[in-house]
């Protein structure tokens, strides 16, 4: 099976990916290197966090360990791209956040055309 497949299981991906692109693509240096706080990355900083690789269907039941000590997790990569999703989500909100107390137009993946 292809990406296309894959892509099926988060329909609205694209659109989110779309949203923050398009929030970002037209932002000076200077509006790239806001920050929520000098503890946080800067926007471009938070737009290359989230951008990633592509995996298959069959990609996705592949397991790893993650080892903690002597604590030992088992993932899969389909529990590694629900987390991702989330993750995504954040680091969306925390662009949204900088880029609105700067009066900037937000990036909002949610909103309907």
């Amino acid at each position: 099976m292809d990406i296309v497949t894959a892509a099926r299981l988060y329909p609205d991906w694209p659109r989110h990916a779309a949203r923050l692109t398009d929030a970002v693509r037209d932002l000076t240096v200077d509006q790239l290197a806001l920050r929520a706080s000098p503890a946080h990355l800067p926007i471009w900083g938070l737009a290359a966090h989230v951008a990633g690789e592509r995996w298959t269907i069959p990609m996705l039941e592949a397991a790893f360990e993650r080892r903690y000590g002597d604590i030992v997790q088992v993932h899969t990569r389909a529990s590694v791209l629900n987390r991702l999703v989330a993750h995504d989500a954040y680091h969306a909100g925390e662009m949204s956040q900088v880029l609105g107390v700067h009066a900037l137009p937000v990036a909002d993946p949610w909103r309907r055309a």
